[in-house]
């Protein structure tokens, strides 16, 4: 659609426009000013992110916020503020507040006194003024709450952070504030009895499972003791190490030892090698390896060194056992030299003095390689025990792994849900305290226009904005269901016709005068230019027998007859114009004449033809009218009579207009049309619907009535120009404004 035909539309339909927006700017505002005043009071909360739980729970190797509310997302800030609104919270805010609303009945007795006996004679209890307020009712706002002021309360998120907005809105000041500070309070309880019930039930599960983990650390503690007590050892890894380093030990002594032996031995074969010679020597010798004081001596040397290598793994060296090993130890060394030498200086007393010294020495070492023997033995018991003790040691290994990793495994467990459980105590200590309120509600100033609803300047503009939307929609709308003949163009969309052009809506310039070309100038132009479209400028063409009809009524056939035919009469032309609407007939009227004579006179055979002309007052123009009376006038309407008056009164005159009734009126129109040479029908715009026009167009056509053309009638938004005619609202607002110019000058000029 182009802009100027929006802009036609526009102009065309202006008054529907301007109604609708008068509708709404007046129904919003006289609403806005007769509705009971509230008032609005708002608490914010905020759900911070706790860091100190958040740097807990990482630390536990815990997602941040696997428990607490980290960070919020819009499905969660959704949920709390539905959780908010449901009906039991809501119930307790009304609860506690004792809130109360007046209702709908007395609003209305109020504003219309008498309407309580009505109300009270259908059955509606008057006495009955307050109700209370439900969860319900305060946070659900129909249309009728709109209306009919009661408090409620919202709840929203602010914006995109992690602040929830509650807003509270009564006539009361007081009451907003006391509504929205309960409904803070009871979203924080509620919100804190969430976090604290999710940590509460970690806690739970941890203390639940840590009970049966304990025990199982209890039974593997118990069966760690029982293996070591029935092993004598404390740690298996203790044990083997302390078993390879007693047989590093004693082998490093028992070859140590083995040194020491053969260093005896050899110092007894140098001391044998001086002797050798002495039989007394050879006999001694035998005497100290079968002795059996020497022998005994050597066995208990033996056990004593058991003892003492078994003393030394339980006992510090300087322990009285040990010690006392020793002693005996040194004694039984002592018994061993008395034998020794006692055995070599029995017979030897006469010998010289060396001889007494080497078997003194050789006494000594005698004694020394009786004792190493015997520590000897006693070291290489202890290796095959220790080595016995090691292979034991090897089968025990699998039985002590998997009691150390159970008890490991039990120990480590216990002490991680022990620590957990801690921990997530005081992150639920740190998330319960990240839960406040940041602005406390404020009972609102009534001169506060922020806090005050409605906003009498705000619903204004939307009441504008609704009022101008509405009425576009509604003339765009009209415009659109509507089928009525306003244009030009509509006219020239319909098939099987032809617009011969357009006449603005017109007054006479004087008051109760009809508009003619004598007293409206302007309508010149309109008729010049139909004038053109018909082609009479050519005489040959020119039909000698014009039909003038309409659809309905008042459409303006009269105006067109008599104006076109002033037209022609100047341009001398003898023109007359006939009506035969003998049923509203009007024709008279425009040139101030008679109706005694007419036409149905002449019908009715009480005159001629010729004595039923009037001159109009103006040259070359005269005037049949329709007569008195309508009595029978139809049965001779369609007769031979009455259908060559047209013929008659072409013999003496160069054009006859017939102004006929309306088509859709008087059914005997189109007989009286169709023997005219042209017809021309008149629609008045904005009032003819489409569909009428093309059924006329087709019972025309049915009928073969020549057609010449239409004309369309009272066409708004038109100039009063000689040379253009056709509707342009933008042409109406620059003559508007050229007609204010031109005012104001004339008003300078004087």
């Amino acid at each position: 659609m182009e802009l100027r035909q929006l802009l036609a539309i526009i102009w065309r339909r202006k008054w529907i426009g301007i109604i609708v927006f008068l509708s709404f700017v007046m129904g919003i505002m006289g609403i806005s000013l007769t509705v009971t005043p509230t008032y609005d009071s708002t608490a914010q909360i905020l759900l911070r992110p706790s860091q100190g739980a958040d740097s807990l729970l990482k630390a536990l190797g815990l997602p941040s916020g696997a428990f607490g509310r980290s960070s919020l997302s819009d499905k969660e800030v959704s949920t709390l503020i539905t959780i908010a609104t449901i009906k039991p919270l809501a119930d307790k805010v009304a609860e506690d507040l004792k809130l109360q609303r007046e209702r709908v009945r007395a609003k209305i007795i109020k504003a219309i006194p008498f309407a309580a006996g009505i109300l009270k004679k259908v059955g509606v209890d008057v006495a009955e003024m307050v109700k209370p307020v439900t969860g319900e009712d305060l946070v659900n706002k129909s249309i009728i709450a709109s209306i009919f002021p009661r408090p409620y309360v919202s709840v929203e998120q602010y914006g995109e952070t992690n602040i929830v907005e509650i807003e509270a809105t009564s006539q009361d000041p007081q009451e907003a504030k006391d509504i929205a500070e309960a409904m803070a309070n009871i979203f924080m309880e509620t919100e804190r009895e969430m976090v604290a019930k999710d940590f509460d039930t970690v806690v739970a599960v941890l203390e639940k499972n840590l009970a049966s983990i304990r025990q199982d650390y209890d039974l593997a503690l118990e069966k760690a003791e029982t293996f070591q007590q029935k092993e004598h050892f404390i740690s298996i890894d203790t044990e083997i190490s302390s078993v390879v380093e007693r047989l590093l030990e004693l082998t490093i002594a028992r070859e140590e030892l083995q040194v020491t032996i053969d260093r005896t031995m050899a110092s007894i074969e140098d001391s044998r090698r001086q002797l050798k010679d002495i039989p007394q020597f050879r006999k001694n010798s035998e005497q100290v390896s079968k002795n059996d004081l020497i022998q005994t001596a050597k066995e208990s040397l033996q056990t004593l060194y058991l003892e003492l290598a078994a003393s030394k793994t339980r006992y510090k060296s300087n322990h009285p056992d040990i010690i006392d090993i020793q002693n005996k130890i040194a004694y039984l060394k002592t018994v061993i030299n008395s034998e020794t030498l006692k055995i070599f200086s029995s017979e030897t007393m006469t010998i010289d003095p060396v001889y007494q010294a080497l078997t003194s020495e050789i006494a000594v070492y005698y004694t020394s390689l009786a004792a190493d023997n015997a520590q000897k033995d006693a070291l290489n018991q202890l290796l095959e025990k220790y080595k016995k003790r090691l292979l034991k040691l090897s089968s025990t290994i699998k039985e002590s792994a998997k009691i150390d990793l159970d008890l490991l495994v039990s120990k480590t467990l216990a002490q991680s849900f022990s620590s957990y459980a801690r921990s997530i105590e005081l992150a639920r200590n740190a998330s319960l305290s990240n839960i406040m309120m940041v602005a406390a509600p404020e009972v609102p100033l009534k001169t506060d226009k922020r806090h005050s609803h409605p906003s009498h300047g705000i619903n204004f503009i939307i009441a504008v904005f609704l009022g101008t939307f509405f009425g576009f929609m509604a003339m765009l709308i009209i415009e659109y269901v509507d089928d009525t003949i306003y244009s030009p163009e509509n006219v020239k969309n319909i098939e099987n016709t032809r617009l011969l052009g357009c006449i603005a809506k017109v007054k006479s310039g004087k008051k109760h005068q009809h508009p003619t070309l004598l007293n409206t100038p302007s309508l010149t132009g309109f008729f010049k230019r139909i004038h053109l479209e018909m082609g009479f400028l050519n005489p040959e063409n020119q039909p000698c027998r014009l039909g003038v009809t309409s659809l309905f009524e008042k459409e303006g056939k009269r105006f067109f007859a008599v104006n076109f035919g002033i037209l022609k009469a100047w341009q001398g032309y003898r023109v007359i114009i006939v009506e035969t609407d003998f049923h509203n007939p009007g024709l008279h009227k425009w040139f101030d004449i008679e109706n005694h004579t007419g036409l149905t006179k002449y019908l009715a055979g009480k005159v001629d033809l010729h004595e039923t002309i009037q001159p109009s007052g103006i040259s070359g123009l005269d005037i049949i009218t329709a007569g008195p009376g309508t009595n029978g006038i139809e049965a001779v309407s369609t007769s031979e009579k009455f259908l060559g008056i047209s013929k008659k009164l072409g013999q003496s005159h160069d054009l006859v207009i017939l102004v006929t009734a309306p088509a859709f009126m008087v059914t005997e129109t189109f007989n009286q049309i169709a023997v005219q040479e042209e017809t021309i029908v008149i629609l008045e715009s904005g009032r003819i619907r489409k569909a009428y026009f093309e059924e006329f167009l087709t019972l025309t056509e049915k009928g073969k009535i020549p057609l010449i053309g239409t004309v369309l009638n009272k066409q708004a938004g038109m100039r009063y120009h000689y040379v253009r005619y056709d509707m342009n609202p933008l042409e109406v607002l620059r003559n508007f404004l050229g007609n204010i110019r031109h005012f104001w000058k004339k008003r300078l000029h004087r």
